[in-house]
């Protein structure tokens, strides 16, 4: 267990930072050092006085294997492996490195990501054991068609959160938004292959705006994810692109489009193509744009 992690976990057990230190094995300036690496990384998670007392200031929500092992069976999705990390720098290039080792449908997740990625290089930031960190590996023929996944898992997670009645709607190509929140969800997708096989990773991070329980969120992740994919190698994309655009955010509406930073066309979104462009209008033209390096204002 990483000592971040371990001190979080013992804070409540502990009357002051003197019996803290002592619980951790390290001396009282130790733990001066890394209480300020922990409110580093959250600004005032831990409020330590100066005669000595030291409280959480939120609670955390830890998630262990079981938890959610327990949760997958009664929700009948028992071939997934579940994996949880402490601390890591990225759940995707967990997956990346050890890729050899891990079955399909494995699962990774964290309580702390220190360096997320997300689309064009940008970084996701989360909050310790409160949001969701995961990334999947699955295993496909040579042949499958992966690029949409980042459009079908959009879906998932609009269907998630919808079944905890969070409002949200998709942002081309796969972000999620929530009125009056913003950017509450994102997906990185990386793939290679492996044993003949091709092997895709699909990172998703997910900001719990309502404090859910997050094992249980976790697991309800897996379930539409087994979903999605299953009618996606069954059906391909024609199976959600009315989904998608039921509930885009910008459908039927103006978009400006970006790459490098610099505008690259601007027009009305009208529709969406089978391969997952997207379809605008722009002085009387009609024009398809993937989603490779280019980013979207609405």
């Amino acid at each position: 267990m990483s000592k971040i992690i371990q001190c979080l976990k013992l804070i409540p057990k502990a009357k002051n930072q003197f019996e803290l230190a002592k619980l951790l094995g390290i001396n009282w300036l130790e733990l001066l050092e890394l209480i300020g690496k922990i409110n580093q990384i959250e600004n005032g998670l831990i409020n330590n006085s100066s005669a000595g007392g030291i409280m959480l200031t939120r609670p955390l929500d830890w998630i262990t294997d079981a938890k959610v092992i327990k949760n997958l069976a009664k929700l009948e999705q028992n071939n997934y492996t579940v994996k949880m990390v402490d601390e890591i720098n990225s759940t995707n290039t967990y997956i990346l490195n050890n890729i050899g080792a891990l079955d399909n449908k494995t699962v990774v997740s964290s309580e702390l990501q220190s360096g997320g990625r997300g689309r064009n290089n940008k970084t996701w930031l989360s909050k310790i054991a409160t949001d969701l960190t995961v990334s999947f590996l699955y295993l496909f023929p040579l042949e499958f068609n992966y690029e949409l996944l980042p459009l079908v898992v959009a879906v998932c997670l609009n269907r998630l959160l919808k079944q905890y009645r969070i409002p949200n709607l998709i942002k081309w190509p796969n972000d999620i938004y929530s009125k009056g929140t913003g950017k509450i969800a994102g997906i990185l997708l990386e793939s290679g292959i492996r044993d003949n096989k091709r092997f895709v990773v699909v990172g998703i991070g997910l900001d719990n705006i309502l404090d859910l329980d997050r094992a249980l969120l976790l697991s309800n992740l897996i379930y539409h994810m087994e979903h999605v994919i299953t009618e996606y190698s069954a059906f391909g994309f024609a199976m959600f692109r009315q989904e998608w655009l039921d509930n885009c955010m910008h459908y039927n509406k103006k978009v400006s489009l970006y790459k490098s930073g610099n505008l690259l066309d601007s027009g009305i979104n009208i529709d969406l193509t089978s391969a997952g462009d997207l379809v605008i209008k722009s002085k009387n033209q009609i024009k398809e744009y993937n989603g490779n390096s280019i980013s979207l204002t609405a």
